[in-house]
């Protein structure tokens, strides 16, 4: 049979357990969700959505905002056309050279 004394202190234990996992979860959540420590650690990303998000607000507001806001969507879509069609190029030419 075993004691009390023994049962309390696996029940002593088992708290313990559990409380250091909490703490342990709870530490990678605030540090997965932290956005000033996501700033921080990512500054020109950070800035450059926070521009797209405030352009894209903004185009919202008036018809002169939309135009622009498709006007740089389209400046967008083309950058990352001619951008995949260098790296295309730079693929196919490797592969002829190689």
């Amino acid at each position: 049979m075993v004691s009390r004394t023994k049962i309390r202190d696996d029940i002593e234990q088992t708290r313990e357990h559990i409380s250091f996992t909490i703490d342990e979860i709870s530490h990678v959540i605030h540090k997965k969700f932290d956005v000033q420590e996501k700033i921080k650690e990512h500054p020109l990303e950070s800035l450059a959505i926070a521009m797209a998000l405030g352009f894209t607000m903004a185009s919202f507001a008036s018809p002169i905002g939309k135009a622009i806001f498709r006007i740089g969507l389209k400046s967008a879509t083309a950058t990352v056309g001619a951008f995949a069609t260098k790296k295309g190029i730079e693929i196919i030419t490797n592969k002829i050279k190689a």
